[in-house]
């Protein structure tokens, strides 16, 4: 073996045409630009319990609306009754 040759070799042996070199620097560059680690549980453990409260307070909203129907409507009932009947007192002159 001649000195040309044994100062032409790579320090590292190669694997793929890379050496380990580039190897590792591949793989820090990657464990750098990778994003930290987020826990897919929580997150949608935090969107169900937000849900569940809109859906709870949409289920009282739902309530409310129709118990309101139920006054207005026999409100309405009440006072076509009233005016129908006229309303029978001494000082009203609307009637």
């Amino acid at each position: 073996m001649s000195d040309s040759e044994s100062a032409a070799a790579a320090p590292h042996p190669t694997t793929g045409g890379k050496s380990m070199e580039t190897v590792q620097a591949q793989q820090n560059r990657i464990q750098s630009e990778r994003q930290p680690y987020k826990s897919w549980r929580k997150k949608y453990r935090k969107m169900r319990v937000k849900f569940d409260g809109v859906l709870e307070e949409n289920k009282t909203l739902f309530k409310q609306e129709h118990k309101l129907d139920g006054t207005a409507k026999r409100l309405r009932e009440e006072l076509e009754q009233v005016q129908r009947a006229g309303c029978g007192e001494v000082s009203c002159d609307t009637c």
